[in-house]
């Protein structure tokens, strides 16, 4: 399948994994029923067949034709090919593959992306196609999980004039509501960043100018909560209960408010500080600040 994508990207053309690992699957169950050899795809013979000029599946079959010939007709002069005629052949399709244009365009793009690429090609060079493929595939998976635990996150402010929140970070004419906190956290709060959003969100309390009355949560763009999030949100609601400050949240999505309700977290938040829009809740904030002030 790498092999696949490589040579779909290649000519601008699209693929169907599904549909070519169903069609391998039948093939090789029909060559195991016949006692036929084991059917799949080859990187040499696709290099070869694209550096011949095949263009459609009719190259398969006029390549299947010849070797049958080879085969029946041709095998007793074939004895006498040398070896390195055949690996000059592949070397020769090979270094067609070399796409330069897309290592300089990662470099440019994301230096470490061009890193696990040479990582990749290295791999796949010296220990082989799968296991090459394995270590890039793994890189990958601790690139995302080193950037997942530390994601990007926004103080909210508001501009005067002009609707909705900003953060305060690339707006330079947004500003805080005094003793409000709105804060965004870019990622699903899960087990391996829930301690993260706990650290940054104590900090932010604890750098606050004015003491805040509360802390929203902006959750629009945390996908999900697991059990981990959820204690972890449960920690900083009963600590910020104990100091005398609400923890309310906005725009939670069907799978984090699913979590809320089954972890009880929205019981003992009170459903009151949930809400649609960060709008919604900034409204109610000044709402019950203003009223709070005329009654003392």
């Amino acid at each position: 399948m790498a092999t696949a994508r490589g040579f779909a990207a290649k000519i601008g053309d699209a693929i169907e994994p599904n549909r070519d690992f169903v069609a391998l699957g039948f093939a090789n169950l029909a060559s195991g029923l016949t006692r036929g050899f084991a059917v799949s795809g080859a990187d040499s013979r696709t290099a070869v067949a694209d550096a011949s000029g095949g263009k459609s599946q009719v190259t398969s079959l006029v390549a299947a034709a010849s070797m049958a010939a080879v085969l029946l007709f041709l095998t007793r002069p074939l004895a006498y090919l040398p070896t390195t005629a055949l690996a000059a052949i592949l070397i020769s399709s090979a270094l067609g593959l070399f796409d330069f244009a897309s290592l300089r365009r990662y470099g440019q793009a994301s230096p470490a992306e061009l890193r696990h690429s040479i990582v990749a090609m290295l791999g796949v060079m010296t220990v082989g196609v799968l296991p090459g493929i394995a270590v890039a595939v793994g890189l990958a998976v601790v690139r995302l999980l080193l950037l997942a635990s530390r994601p990007h996150d926004a103080v909210l402010g508001v501009i005067e004039g002009r609707d909705g929140c900003y953060d305060i970070a690339e707006e330079p004419d947004a500003r805080t509501i005094p003793g409000l906190i709105m804060y965004r956290f870019d990622a699903a709060i899960v087990f391996f960043n829930a301690r993260r959003f706990e650290d940054r969100a104590r900090a932010l309390i604890a750098a606050a100018e004015v003491k805040p009355e509360w802390f929203l949560l902006d959750a629009e763009a945390a996908p999900m909560l697991d059990v981990s999030g959820a204690e972890a949100l449960e920690s900083l609601r009963h600590e910020l209960d104990g100091r005398g400050i609400v923890l309310a949240i906005a725009r939670a999505k069907p799978p984090f408010r699913a979590m809320l309700e089954r972890s009880g977290l929205v019981g003992r938040m009170g459903k009151e500080h949930l809400f649609p829009s960060v709008r919604a809740g900034v409204q109610t904030y000044r709402d019950r600040s203003r009223s709070s002030r005329q009654r003392s």
